[in-house]
């Protein structure tokens, strides 16, 4: 039996105003369990909450981050999640 395995969290960023326009923004973190494809992490206006959001979220990604599972993944991953911390507090 195949079956796909895989998990997703979701973090509400700060949000943002556009003209008077105020705009959710979501970080989603994106972990498929088949240890062949890298995690993903990504910067989205979709609330990802099932598999549909998750493909839309990817497809509206704004910024985007693939993690290969290695040794330094993790310090790639802090340095990413960092600098998108800073850039959405000063937008």
């Amino acid at each position: 039996m195949n079956i796909w395995r895989e998990m997703f969290i979701t973090v509400k960023l700060p949000s943002f105003a556009v003209n008077g326009d105020e705009h959710d923004n979501y970080m989603v973190l994106h972990a498929p369990w088949d240890g062949v494809h890298a995690y993903r992490v990504f910067t989205t206006p979709i609330r990802v909450v099932c598999n549909n959001t998750l493909m839309l979220g990817l497809e509206m990604a704004g910024e985007a981050f693939k993690i290969k599972h290695d040794g330094g993944s993790e310090k790639r991953l802090r340095l990413w999640l960092d600098g998108i911390v800073q850039r959405a507090e000063a937008k």
